[in-house]
Protein backbone atom coordinates (compact mmCIF):
# COMPACT_ATOMS: atom_id res chain seq x y z
CA UNK A 1 0.00 0.00 0.00
CA UNK A 2 2.86 2.36 0.77
CA UNK A 3 4.48 1.73 -2.62
CA UNK A 4 1.15 2.28 -4.41
CA UNK A 5 0.54 5.50 -2.48
CA UNK A 6 4.05 6.81 -3.21
CA UNK A 7 3.78 5.91 -6.90
CA UNK A 8 0.34 7.52 -7.21
CA UNK A 9 1.59 10.65 -5.43
CA UNK A 10 4.44 10.99 -7.90
CA UNK A 11 1.95 10.52 -10.73
CA UNK A 12 -0.30 13.19 -9.18
CA UNK A 13 2.66 15.59 -9.16
CA UNK A 14 3.25 14.96 -12.87
CA UNK A 15 -0.48 15.23 -13.59
CA UNK A 16 -0.67 18.68 -12.00
CA UNK A 17 2.25 19.86 -14.13
CA UNK A 18 0.68 18.45 -17.29
CA UNK A 19 -2.78 19.90 -16.58
CA UNK A 20 -1.32 23.29 -15.69
CA UNK A 21 0.01 23.53 -19.25
CA UNK A 22 -2.68 21.65 -21.18
CA UNK A 23 -5.75 23.35 -19.67
CA UNK A 24 -4.53 26.68 -21.03
CA UNK A 25 -2.68 25.66 -24.17
CA UNK A 26 -5.38 23.43 -25.69
CA UNK A 27 -8.13 26.10 -25.94
CA UNK A 28 -5.57 28.84 -26.66
CA UNK A 29 -4.04 26.84 -29.52
CA UNK A 30 -7.45 26.18 -31.04
CA UNK A 31 -8.38 29.85 -30.77
CA UNK A 32 -5.06 30.95 -32.30
CA UNK A 33 -5.73 28.76 -35.33
CA UNK A 34 -8.58 31.12 -36.17
CA UNK A 35 -6.02 33.97 -36.42
CA UNK A 36 -4.61 33.16 -39.82
CA UNK A 37 -2.00 35.94 -39.90
CA UNK A 38 -0.65 34.92 -36.48
CA UNK A 39 -0.48 31.24 -37.42
CA UNK A 40 1.24 32.04 -40.73
CA UNK A 41 3.92 34.10 -38.93
CA UNK A 42 4.37 31.30 -36.37
CA UNK A 43 4.67 28.71 -39.14
CA UNK A 44 7.23 30.84 -40.98
CA UNK A 45 9.19 31.14 -37.72
CA UNK A 46 9.17 27.35 -37.35
CA UNK A 47 10.14 27.02 -41.01
CA UNK A 48 13.33 29.02 -40.45
CA UNK A 49 14.15 26.96 -37.35
CA UNK A 50 13.58 23.67 -39.16
CA UNK A 51 15.77 24.77 -42.04
CA UNK A 52 18.56 25.66 -39.59
CA UNK A 53 18.17 22.24 -37.97
CA UNK A 54 18.22 20.65 -41.41
CA UNK A 55 21.50 22.39 -42.24
CA UNK A 56 23.07 21.23 -38.96
CA UNK A 57 21.96 17.63 -39.47
CA UNK A 58 23.26 17.55 -43.03
CA UNK A 59 26.60 18.98 -41.91
CA UNK A 60 26.92 16.22 -39.33
CA UNK A 61 25.83 13.58 -41.83
CA UNK A 62 28.32 14.93 -44.37
CA UNK A 63 31.15 14.68 -41.86
CA UNK A 64 30.16 11.10 -41.01
CA UNK A 65 30.23 10.18 -44.70
CA UNK A 66 33.72 11.69 -44.83
CA UNK A 67 34.71 9.32 -42.03
CA UNK A 68 33.28 6.39 -43.98
CA UNK A 69 35.33 7.55 -46.98
CA UNK A 70 38.51 7.61 -44.88
CA UNK A 71 37.91 4.07 -43.70
CA UNK A 72 37.33 2.99 -47.31
CA UNK A 73 40.81 4.28 -48.12
CA UNK A 74 42.34 2.64 -45.03
CA UNK A 75 40.86 -0.84 -44.83
CA UNK A 76 42.13 -3.21 -47.48
CA UNK A 77 39.82 -5.24 -49.68
CA UNK A 78 40.98 -8.54 -48.21
CA UNK A 79 41.13 -7.18 -44.65
CA UNK A 80 39.12 -8.81 -41.83
CA UNK A 81 37.14 -5.59 -41.20
CA UNK A 82 36.19 -4.99 -44.82
CA UNK A 83 32.85 -6.80 -44.52
CA UNK A 84 31.86 -4.61 -41.55
CA UNK A 85 32.69 -1.53 -43.57
CA UNK A 86 30.55 -2.77 -46.45
CA UNK A 87 27.60 -3.09 -44.06
CA UNK A 88 28.08 0.55 -43.05
CA UNK A 89 28.31 1.64 -46.69
CA UNK A 90 24.95 -0.02 -47.43
CA UNK A 91 23.04 2.33 -45.09
CA UNK A 92 24.63 5.53 -46.46
CA UNK A 93 21.96 7.72 -48.19
CA UNK A 94 21.89 7.70 -51.97
CA UNK A 95 22.92 11.34 -52.33
CA UNK A 96 26.27 10.52 -50.65
CA UNK A 97 26.95 7.23 -52.41
CA UNK A 98 28.71 8.80 -55.40
CA UNK A 99 31.50 10.08 -53.19
CA UNK A 100 32.07 6.69 -51.61
CA UNK A 101 31.90 4.86 -54.94
CA UNK A 102 34.57 7.11 -56.42
CA UNK A 103 36.79 6.48 -53.41
CA UNK A 104 36.31 2.71 -53.62
CA UNK A 105 37.10 2.76 -57.34
CA UNK A 106 40.27 4.75 -56.72
CA UNK A 107 41.25 2.32 -53.98
CA UNK A 108 40.63 -0.70 -56.19
CA UNK A 109 42.73 0.86 -58.96
CA UNK A 110 45.52 1.55 -56.46
CA UNK A 111 45.34 5.26 -57.21
CA UNK A 112 45.03 6.28 -53.53
CA UNK A 113 45.81 4.63 -50.24
CA UNK A 114 46.19 5.79 -46.64
CA UNK A 115 48.16 3.96 -44.03
CA UNK A 116 46.05 2.70 -41.16
CA UNK A 117 47.05 4.53 -37.99
CA UNK A 118 45.14 2.21 -35.66
CA UNK A 119 45.20 -1.45 -34.81
CA UNK A 120 42.42 -3.77 -35.90
CA UNK A 121 40.75 -3.72 -32.47
CA UNK A 122 40.77 0.08 -32.33
CA UNK A 123 39.47 0.29 -35.88
CA UNK A 124 36.65 -2.12 -35.04
CA UNK A 125 35.60 0.01 -32.06
CA UNK A 126 35.61 3.11 -34.23
CA UNK A 127 33.54 1.35 -36.89
CA UNK A 128 30.96 0.39 -34.26
CA UNK A 129 30.69 3.98 -33.03
CA UNK A 130 30.53 5.28 -36.58
CA UNK A 131 27.77 2.84 -37.48
CA UNK A 132 25.74 3.86 -34.44
CA UNK A 133 26.07 7.59 -35.12
CA UNK A 134 25.38 7.14 -38.82
CA UNK A 135 22.11 5.30 -38.13
CA UNK A 136 21.08 7.98 -35.63
CA UNK A 137 21.69 10.93 -37.93
CA UNK A 138 20.13 9.20 -40.94
CA UNK A 139 16.98 8.80 -38.83
CA UNK A 140 17.13 12.43 -37.67
CA UNK A 141 17.75 13.59 -41.24
CA UNK A 142 14.72 11.69 -42.50
CA UNK A 143 12.58 13.08 -39.69
CA UNK A 144 13.69 16.67 -40.35
CA UNK A 145 12.97 16.29 -44.07
CA UNK A 146 9.44 15.03 -43.37
CA UNK A 147 8.87 17.83 -40.85
CA UNK A 148 10.13 20.35 -43.39
CA UNK A 149 7.72 19.14 -46.08
CA UNK A 150 4.81 19.14 -43.63
CA UNK A 151 5.60 22.66 -42.36
CA UNK A 152 6.08 24.14 -45.84
CA UNK A 153 2.73 22.70 -46.92
CA UNK A 154 1.08 24.18 -43.83
CA UNK A 155 2.66 27.58 -44.57
CA UNK A 156 1.36 27.58 -48.15
CA UNK A 157 -2.07 26.46 -46.90
CA UNK A 158 -2.27 29.35 -44.40
CA UNK A 159 -0.97 31.82 -46.97
CA UNK A 160 -3.74 30.80 -49.37
CA UNK A 161 -6.38 31.31 -46.70
CA UNK A 162 -4.94 34.70 -45.70
CA UNK A 163 -4.85 35.92 -49.30
CA UNK A 164 -8.38 34.69 -50.05
CA UNK A 165 -9.90 36.29 -46.94
CA UNK A 166 -9.47 39.68 -48.66
CA UNK A 167 -11.26 38.67 -51.86
CA UNK A 168 -14.72 40.17 -52.27
CA UNK A 169 -15.87 37.83 -55.02
CA UNK A 170 -16.04 34.96 -52.48
CA UNK A 171 -14.13 32.53 -54.70
CA UNK A 172 -11.15 30.59 -53.41
CA UNK A 173 -8.08 31.05 -55.64
CA UNK A 174 -5.33 28.52 -55.02
CA UNK A 175 -1.72 29.72 -55.16
CA UNK A 176 -0.20 26.78 -53.33
CA UNK A 177 2.38 25.12 -55.63
CA UNK A 178 1.77 21.76 -53.94
CA UNK A 179 -1.34 19.78 -54.93
CA UNK A 180 -4.17 19.65 -52.35
CA UNK A 181 -5.30 16.51 -50.60
CA UNK A 182 -7.59 13.99 -52.25
CA UNK A 183 -10.55 14.87 -50.01
CA UNK A 184 -10.19 18.59 -50.66
CA UNK A 185 -10.05 18.02 -54.41
CA UNK A 186 -13.14 15.82 -54.22
CA UNK A 187 -15.16 18.35 -52.22
CA UNK A 188 -14.09 21.76 -53.54
CA UNK A 189 -12.46 21.24 -56.93
CA UNK A 190 -15.57 22.37 -58.81
CA UNK A 191 -16.98 24.63 -56.09
CA UNK A 192 -14.58 27.53 -55.36
CA UNK A 193 -17.27 29.57 -53.60
CA UNK A 194 -18.09 26.71 -51.25
CA UNK A 195 -14.38 26.37 -50.53
CA UNK A 196 -14.13 30.09 -49.73
CA UNK A 197 -17.05 29.96 -47.29
CA UNK A 198 -15.67 26.81 -45.67
CA UNK A 199 -12.10 28.06 -45.14
CA UNK A 200 -12.47 31.83 -44.94
CA UNK A 201 -15.77 32.25 -43.09
CA UNK A 202 -16.96 29.10 -41.31
CA UNK A 203 -13.54 27.82 -40.22
CA UNK A 204 -12.39 30.95 -38.27
CA UNK A 205 -15.68 31.39 -36.43
CA UNK A 206 -15.95 27.67 -35.63
CA UNK A 207 -12.43 27.66 -34.19
CA UNK A 208 -13.12 30.80 -32.14
CA UNK A 209 -16.32 29.33 -30.75
CA UNK A 210 -14.66 26.01 -29.92
CA UNK A 211 -11.70 27.78 -28.30
CA UNK A 212 -13.99 29.91 -26.12
CA UNK A 213 -16.07 26.87 -25.04
CA UNK A 214 -12.97 24.85 -24.13
CA UNK A 215 -11.55 27.89 -22.33
CA UNK A 216 -14.68 28.11 -20.16
CA UNK A 217 -14.43 24.38 -19.41
CA UNK A 218 -10.76 24.84 -18.44
CA UNK A 219 -11.70 27.64 -16.04
CA UNK A 220 -14.34 25.38 -14.45
CA UNK A 221 -11.77 22.57 -14.14
CA UNK A 222 -9.22 24.89 -12.51
CA UNK A 223 -11.81 26.19 -10.05
CA UNK A 224 -12.95 22.66 -9.21
CA UNK A 225 -9.34 21.53 -8.71
CA UNK A 226 -8.78 24.40 -6.26
CA UNK A 227 -11.97 23.81 -4.25
CA UNK A 228 -12.69 20.06 -4.44
CA UNK A 229 -11.63 19.52 -0.79
CA UNK A 230 -14.43 21.83 0.43
CA UNK A 231 -17.49 19.65 1.11
CA UNK A 232 -19.55 22.16 3.12
CA UNK A 233 -20.32 24.21 1.13
CA UNK A 234 -19.66 22.30 -2.09
CA UNK A 235 -17.61 24.66 -4.25
CA UNK A 236 -16.58 22.23 -7.00
CA UNK A 237 -18.66 22.83 -10.14
CA UNK A 238 -18.22 19.22 -11.27
CA UNK A 239 -19.39 17.92 -7.88
CA UNK A 240 -22.45 20.20 -8.05
CA UNK A 241 -23.33 18.80 -11.50
CA UNK A 242 -22.99 15.18 -10.33
CA UNK A 243 -25.05 15.87 -7.19
CA UNK A 244 -27.82 17.52 -9.25
CA UNK A 245 -27.99 14.53 -11.60
CA UNK A 246 -27.99 12.16 -8.59
CA UNK A 247 -30.93 13.99 -7.02
CA UNK A 248 -32.90 13.55 -10.23
CA UNK A 249 -31.83 9.89 -10.52
CA UNK A 250 -30.45 10.57 -13.97
CA UNK A 251 -27.60 8.05 -14.01
CA UNK A 252 -27.24 8.22 -17.77
CA UNK A 253 -26.52 11.94 -17.42
CA UNK A 254 -23.87 11.14 -14.79
CA UNK A 255 -22.22 8.62 -17.11
CA UNK A 256 -22.16 11.00 -20.09
CA UNK A 257 -20.96 13.93 -17.96
CA UNK A 258 -18.19 11.90 -16.33
CA UNK A 259 -17.02 10.42 -19.65
CA UNK A 260 -16.82 13.82 -21.34
CA UNK A 261 -15.11 15.42 -18.33
CA UNK A 262 -12.43 12.78 -17.88
CA UNK A 263 -11.92 12.72 -21.68
CA UNK A 264 -11.14 16.45 -21.62
CA UNK A 265 -8.75 15.98 -18.69
CA UNK A 266 -6.99 13.19 -20.59
CA UNK A 267 -6.79 15.39 -23.69
CA UNK A 268 -5.13 18.23 -21.77
CA UNK A 269 -2.71 15.96 -19.90
CA UNK A 270 -1.71 13.86 -22.90
CA UNK A 271 -1.45 16.93 -25.14
CA UNK A 272 1.36 18.13 -22.90
CA UNK A 273 3.19 14.81 -23.27
CA UNK A 274 3.06 15.03 -27.05
CA UNK A 275 4.35 18.60 -26.93
CA UNK A 276 7.41 17.84 -24.80
CA UNK A 277 10.73 17.89 -26.60
CA UNK A 278 14.12 17.51 -24.92
CA UNK A 279 16.57 18.30 -27.75
CA UNK A 280 16.88 15.05 -29.76
CA UNK A 281 16.63 12.72 -26.75
CA UNK A 282 12.84 12.82 -26.37
CA UNK A 283 10.75 13.86 -29.34
CA UNK A 284 7.46 12.40 -30.58
CA UNK A 285 7.18 12.75 -34.35
CA UNK A 286 4.55 11.92 -36.93
CA UNK A 287 4.67 9.35 -39.73
CA UNK A 288 6.28 6.58 -37.62
CA UNK A 289 9.54 8.54 -37.23
CA UNK A 290 9.78 8.43 -33.42
CA UNK A 291 12.76 6.53 -32.06
CA UNK A 292 12.34 3.66 -29.61
CA UNK A 293 13.59 5.57 -26.55
CA UNK A 294 11.03 8.32 -27.01
CA UNK A 295 8.23 5.78 -27.50
CA UNK A 296 9.13 3.95 -24.28
CA UNK A 297 9.41 7.24 -22.40
CA UNK A 298 6.00 8.41 -23.65
CA UNK A 299 4.40 5.05 -22.85
CA UNK A 300 5.79 5.28 -19.32
CA UNK A 301 4.23 8.73 -18.93
CA UNK A 302 0.86 7.54 -20.21
CA UNK A 303 0.80 4.57 -17.82
CA UNK A 304 2.01 6.72 -14.94
CA UNK A 305 -0.83 9.24 -15.31
CA UNK A 306 -3.74 6.76 -15.52
CA UNK A 307 -4.27 6.05 -11.80
CA UNK A 308 -3.59 9.65 -10.58
CA UNK A 309 -6.01 10.97 -13.19
CA UNK A 310 -8.74 8.66 -11.86
CA UNK A 311 -8.03 9.58 -8.22
CA UNK A 312 -8.06 13.27 -9.08
CA UNK A 313 -11.35 13.09 -10.98
CA UNK A 314 -13.10 11.06 -8.25
CA UNK A 315 -12.00 13.64 -5.71
CA UNK A 316 -13.17 16.50 -7.91
CA UNK A 317 -16.72 15.06 -8.18
CA UNK A 318 -16.76 14.00 -4.47
CA UNK A 319 -16.97 10.24 -5.03
CA UNK A 320 -13.90 9.48 -2.89
CA UNK A 321 -14.60 8.84 0.80
CA UNK A 322 -11.09 9.99 1.73
CA UNK A 323 -12.18 13.50 0.73
CA UNK A 324 -15.87 13.60 1.64
CA UNK A 325 -15.54 11.53 4.88
CA UNK A 326 -19.02 10.10 4.18
CA UNK A 327 -19.38 6.39 4.89
CA UNK A 328 -23.05 6.11 3.94
CA UNK A 329 -22.23 6.00 0.22
CA UNK A 330 -21.00 3.02 -1.71
CA UNK A 331 -17.40 3.10 -2.90
CA UNK A 332 -16.54 3.05 -6.59
CA UNK A 333 -15.00 -0.03 -8.15
CA UNK A 334 -11.75 1.88 -8.71
CA UNK A 335 -11.27 2.82 -5.06
CA UNK A 336 -12.27 -0.66 -3.92
CA UNK A 337 -9.58 -2.15 -6.16
CA UNK A 338 -6.80 0.43 -5.76
CA UNK A 339 -7.56 1.56 -2.22
CA UNK A 340 -7.17 5.04 -0.72
CA UNK A 341 -4.03 7.13 -0.42
CA UNK A 342 -3.94 6.85 3.37
CA UNK A 343 -0.79 4.76 3.76
CA UNK A 344 1.40 7.88 3.98
CA UNK A 345 -0.20 10.40 6.42
CA UNK A 346 1.49 13.53 5.07
CA UNK A 347 0.34 12.62 1.58
CA UNK A 348 -3.24 11.79 2.49
CA UNK A 349 -3.74 14.83 4.74
CA UNK A 350 -1.95 17.64 2.97
CA UNK A 351 -0.40 16.82 -0.38
CA UNK A 352 -3.36 15.25 -2.17
CA UNK A 353 -5.66 18.01 -0.90
CA UNK A 354 -3.71 21.19 -1.48
CA UNK A 355 -1.16 20.37 -4.17
CA UNK A 356 -3.75 20.46 -7.03
CA UNK A 357 -4.17 24.15 -6.19
CA UNK A 358 -0.82 24.63 -7.93
CA UNK A 359 -2.69 24.15 -11.24
CA UNK A 360 -3.90 27.75 -10.94
CA UNK A 361 -0.35 29.14 -10.69
CA UNK A 362 0.86 26.94 -13.55
CA UNK A 363 -2.07 28.03 -15.70
CA UNK A 364 -1.28 31.71 -15.05
CA UNK A 365 2.36 31.09 -15.96
CA UNK A 366 1.34 29.24 -19.13
CA UNK A 367 -1.03 31.99 -20.22
CA UNK A 368 1.67 34.66 -19.86
CA UNK A 369 4.27 32.29 -21.41
CA UNK A 370 6.70 32.57 -18.52
CA UNK A 371 8.41 29.31 -19.52
CA UNK A 372 8.92 30.50 -23.10
CA UNK A 373 10.32 33.79 -21.84
CA UNK A 374 12.80 31.97 -19.62
CA UNK A 375 13.91 29.79 -22.54
CA UNK A 376 14.22 32.90 -24.69
CA UNK A 377 16.49 34.50 -22.10
CA UNK A 378 18.59 31.32 -21.95
CA UNK A 379 19.18 31.44 -25.73
CA UNK A 380 16.45 29.08 -27.01
CA UNK A 381 14.57 31.14 -29.59
CA UNK A 382 10.80 31.32 -29.02
CA UNK A 383 8.12 32.99 -31.10
CA UNK A 384 6.90 36.37 -29.83
CA UNK A 385 4.93 38.96 -31.77
CA UNK A 386 6.94 41.95 -30.55
CA UNK A 387 10.44 40.45 -30.72
CA UNK A 388 13.00 41.60 -33.30
CA UNK A 389 14.71 38.20 -33.54
CA UNK A 390 11.34 36.53 -34.15
CA UNK A 391 10.62 39.04 -36.91
CA UNK A 392 13.91 38.19 -38.58
CA UNK A 393 13.11 34.48 -38.37
CA UNK A 394 9.70 35.19 -39.91
CA UNK A 395 11.38 37.09 -42.76
CA UNK A 396 13.70 34.11 -43.29
CA UNK A 397 10.65 31.87 -43.44
CA UNK A 398 9.11 34.09 -46.12
CA UNK A 399 12.30 33.89 -48.18
CA UNK A 400 12.32 30.10 -47.84
CA UNK A 401 8.70 29.96 -49.03
CA UNK A 402 9.56 32.08 -52.07
CA UNK A 403 12.53 29.83 -52.87
CA UNK A 404 10.35 26.76 -52.53
CA UNK A 405 7.70 28.28 -54.79
CA UNK A 406 10.28 29.16 -57.47
CA UNK A 407 12.05 25.83 -57.32
CA UNK A 408 8.93 23.65 -57.22
CA UNK A 409 8.32 23.89 -60.95
CA UNK A 410 11.99 23.23 -61.68
CA UNK A 411 12.03 19.98 -59.70
CA UNK A 412 14.69 21.26 -57.30
CA UNK A 413 12.67 21.83 -54.16
CA UNK A 414 14.30 22.58 -50.84
CA UNK A 415 12.89 19.39 -49.40
CA UNK A 416 15.80 17.60 -51.03
CA UNK A 417 19.21 17.57 -49.46
CA UNK A 418 20.94 20.93 -49.65
CA UNK A 419 24.30 21.30 -51.32
CA UNK A 420 27.51 22.30 -49.60
CA UNK A 421 27.30 25.81 -51.10
CA UNK A 422 23.75 26.28 -49.79
CA UNK A 423 24.81 25.13 -46.33
CA UNK A 424 27.77 27.52 -46.38
CA UNK A 425 25.55 30.44 -47.42
CA UNK A 426 23.00 29.62 -44.74
CA UNK A 427 25.73 29.32 -42.11
CA UNK A 428 27.07 32.75 -43.11
CA UNK A 429 23.57 34.26 -42.80
CA UNK A 430 23.08 32.73 -39.35
CA UNK A 431 26.41 34.07 -38.11
CA UNK A 432 25.71 37.57 -39.46
CA UNK A 433 22.10 37.86 -38.26
CA UNK A 434 21.87 35.84 -35.07
CA UNK A 435 25.47 35.11 -34.07
CA UNK A 436 24.87 31.34 -34.32
CA UNK A 437 28.19 29.60 -34.77
CA UNK A 438 28.73 26.54 -36.91
CA UNK A 439 28.03 23.16 -35.39
CA UNK A 440 31.01 21.31 -34.01
CA UNK A 441 30.20 18.24 -36.00
CA UNK A 442 33.20 18.58 -38.24
CA UNK A 443 35.48 18.39 -35.22
CA UNK A 444 33.60 15.92 -33.02
CA UNK A 445 32.49 13.38 -35.60
CA UNK A 446 35.74 13.10 -37.55
CA UNK A 447 38.48 11.00 -36.06
CA UNK A 448 41.18 12.53 -38.23
CA UNK A 449 41.44 14.50 -41.45
CA UNK A 450 44.66 13.87 -43.36
CA UNK A 451 45.60 16.27 -46.10
CA UNK A 452 44.41 14.26 -49.04
CA UNK A 453 42.66 15.30 -52.19
CA UNK A 454 38.94 14.52 -52.24
CA UNK A 455 38.05 11.62 -54.48
CA UNK A 456 35.24 13.62 -56.08
CA UNK A 457 37.56 16.41 -57.18
CA UNK A 458 40.44 14.19 -58.28
CA UNK A 459 38.91 13.05 -61.59
CA UNK A 460 37.88 16.63 -62.30
CA UNK A 461 41.39 17.90 -61.62
CA UNK A 462 42.90 15.15 -63.75
CA UNK A 463 40.57 15.84 -66.64
CA UNK A 464 41.21 19.58 -66.36
CA UNK A 465 44.97 18.96 -66.42
CA UNK A 466 44.73 16.73 -69.48
CA UNK A 467 42.54 19.27 -71.25
CA UNK A 468 45.01 22.05 -70.55
CA UNK A 469 47.86 19.90 -71.88
CA UNK A 470 45.97 19.12 -75.05
CA UNK A 471 44.82 22.69 -75.63
CA UNK A 472 48.23 24.34 -75.11
CA UNK A 473 49.66 25.82 -78.32
CA UNK A 474 52.59 24.06 -79.89
CA UNK A 475 55.95 25.80 -80.03
CA UNK A 476 56.99 26.89 -83.49
CA UNK A 477 60.38 28.08 -84.73
CA UNK A 478 60.37 31.82 -85.51
CA UNK A 479 62.78 34.63 -85.85
CA UNK A 480 64.28 35.71 -82.46
CA UNK A 481 64.39 39.40 -83.53
CA UNK A 482 60.69 39.45 -84.37
CA UNK A 483 59.86 37.84 -81.04
CA UNK A 484 61.84 40.46 -79.10
CA UNK A 485 60.18 43.31 -81.01
CA UNK A 486 56.71 41.95 -80.34
CA UNK A 487 57.50 41.50 -76.64
CA UNK A 488 58.77 45.09 -76.31
CA UNK A 489 55.70 46.52 -78.03
CA UNK A 490 53.41 44.49 -75.74
CA UNK A 491 55.40 45.63 -72.69
CA UNK A 492 55.13 49.30 -73.71
CA UNK A 493 51.40 48.97 -74.21
CA UNK A 494 51.01 47.40 -70.75
CA UNK A 495 53.09 50.19 -69.15
CA UNK A 496 50.98 52.88 -70.82
CA UNK A 497 47.75 51.21 -69.73
CA UNK A 498 49.03 50.87 -66.15
CA UNK A 499 50.06 54.57 -66.11
CA UNK A 500 46.58 55.65 -67.18
CA UNK A 501 44.98 53.44 -64.50
CA UNK A 502 47.25 54.93 -61.84
CA UNK A 503 46.36 58.47 -62.89
CA UNK A 504 42.66 57.72 -62.63
CA UNK A 505 43.20 56.08 -59.24
CA UNK A 506 45.10 59.10 -57.87
CA UNK A 507 42.30 61.43 -58.99
CA UNK A 508 39.73 59.25 -57.29
CA UNK A 509 41.80 59.19 -54.09
CA UNK A 510 41.89 63.00 -54.03
CA UNK A 511 38.12 63.17 -54.44
CA UNK A 512 37.70 60.50 -51.79
CA UNK A 513 39.82 62.51 -49.35
CA UNK A 514 37.46 65.46 -49.67
CA UNK A 515 34.50 63.21 -49.14
CA UNK A 516 36.13 61.62 -46.09
CA UNK A 517 36.29 65.04 -44.40
CA UNK A 518 32.56 65.45 -44.91
CA UNK A 519 31.92 61.91 -43.63
CA UNK A 520 34.02 62.57 -40.52
CA UNK A 521 31.92 65.61 -39.70
CA UNK A 522 28.73 63.64 -40.17
CA UNK A 523 30.12 60.81 -38.04
CA UNK A 524 30.82 63.22 -35.19
CA UNK A 525 27.27 64.53 -35.38
CA UNK A 526 25.91 60.99 -35.37
CA UNK A 527 28.10 60.09 -32.40
CA UNK A 528 26.77 62.98 -30.34
CA UNK A 529 23.16 62.24 -31.29
CA UNK A 530 23.60 58.53 -30.58
CA UNK A 531 24.76 59.37 -27.05
CA UNK A 532 21.52 61.21 -26.32
CA UNK A 533 19.52 58.46 -28.01
CA UNK A 534 21.22 55.81 -25.86
CA UNK A 535 20.31 57.72 -22.70
CA UNK A 536 16.67 58.12 -23.70
CA UNK A 537 16.49 54.45 -24.72
CA UNK A 538 17.77 53.40 -21.29
CA UNK A 539 15.16 55.57 -19.59
CA UNK A 540 12.39 54.07 -21.71
CA UNK A 541 13.70 50.58 -20.99
CA UNK A 542 13.66 51.19 -17.24
CA UNK A 543 10.11 52.56 -17.49
CA UNK A 544 8.86 49.52 -19.42
CA UNK A 545 10.56 47.12 -17.02
CA UNK A 546 8.93 48.80 -14.05
CA UNK A 547 5.57 48.63 -15.79
CA UNK A 548 6.04 44.88 -16.37
CA UNK A 549 7.08 44.44 -12.74
CA UNK A 550 3.91 46.19 -11.57
CA UNK A 551 1.77 43.86 -13.68
CA UNK A 552 3.59 40.81 -12.28
CA UNK A 553 3.26 42.05 -8.70
CA UNK A 554 -0.45 42.70 -9.23
CA UNK A 555 -1.00 39.18 -10.57
CA UNK A 556 0.93 37.59 -7.69
CA UNK A 557 -1.10 39.57 -5.13
CA UNK A 558 -4.37 38.51 -6.73
CA UNK A 559 -3.25 34.87 -6.75
CA UNK A 560 -2.27 35.00 -3.07
CA UNK A 561 -5.60 36.60 -2.16
CA UNK A 562 -7.56 33.91 -4.01
CA UNK A 563 -5.54 31.12 -2.36
CA UNK A 564 -6.01 32.72 1.07
CA UNK A 565 -9.76 32.99 0.60
CA UNK A 566 -10.01 29.35 -0.45
CA UNK A 567 -7.98 28.19 2.56
CA UNK A 568 -10.14 30.27 4.92
CA UNK A 569 -13.33 28.81 3.43
CA UNK A 570 -11.97 25.29 3.77
CA UNK A 571 -10.66 25.58 7.35
CA UNK A 572 -13.49 27.69 8.86
CA UNK A 573 -11.29 29.36 11.49
CA UNK A 574 -14.15 31.61 12.64
CA UNK A 575 -16.18 28.58 13.82
CA UNK A 576 -13.41 27.53 16.17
Amino acid sequence: ATIVAASTTWGLFLLVLMLGYGLVQVPLNIYNHSRTAYMLAHTQFKLAQIFNEKINVEERLDSLVDDVTKFCMEIKTDGPLRRYLEQIVKIVPEQYMNRIKLTIDDFDNNRIAIANRFTDSETEIQLIKLHERLKKYIHVHHRVQVLWRRTINEAFYLEDILNNEKHRNHEFIKQNPHPPSWLRQKLFDRHPKLEWYAYCLIRPWALRLLGVILGIISILVIWSEMTFFSTKPVLSIFAQCVNAARNHYSYFTIEVFCCLSIAYLCLCAYYTIFRIRVLDYFYLSLYHLTDENSLIFAATFLCRLTAPLSYNFLGMIHLDQAITNKTDREETIFTLTMGHLTAIPIVSIGFNFYFPMLIFLLSIGTYFRLGSRCLHVCGFEQFFDDDDVSSEYVDDGKDLMNRERRSYGEGDALSNTTTAAQRLDRRRVLEEKYGIKSASAMATNNYYRPNTVNSETRPLLASAGEASMNSSPKMTMSDPVDNKTNNLNALRADVAETTNVLKVTVEKLVDRGDRLDVLNARAEDLNSSSYYFHGSARRIQRTMKWRNYKITIFIVVIVLIVIGVIILIALHPWKK
